[in-house]
């Protein structure tokens, strides 16, 4: 399986962009004639088609997926690595959160 980069054209690429140009200026040429003609559009649906037209579109199904058991390999990146909780900061919040709450039950009218 090759894939392409995209950085060059192979011999085929560049024959096949030139047939289709030549195809898309025919059918161009068919419309103009029909339209002089007849004085009315005719079908543009080919141009259309050639203009849509995508050398190797379907190239996507040659792709194979690798087996679902190696889509995830286990590795350690960081196994020395000991990261420490910050209790110090803990502490200060907790005990921030239990100031608050005394000063909230302190405005409390008495019942």
């Amino acid at each position: 399986m090759s894939v392409s980069t995209g950085n060059t054209a192979s011999e085929a690429d560049i024959v096949a962009d030139k047939i289709l140009a030549q195809n898309i200026q025919d059918a161009q040429d068919d419309v103009a004639t029909q339209q002089e003609e007849t004085g009315e559009y005719g079908a543009e649906d080919t141009i259309i088609a050639y203009m849509g037209f995508v050398p190797d579109f379907n190239s996507y199904r040659m792709i194979e997926l690798p087996q679902q058991e190696i889509w995830y390999e286990p590795r350690s990146i960081y196994a020395n690595n000991m990261l420490a909780d910050n209790t110090q900061a803990f502490y200060q919040l907790a005990g921030q959160s239990l100031n608050a709450l005394s000063q909230m039950k302190e405005l409390q009218p008495p019942l």
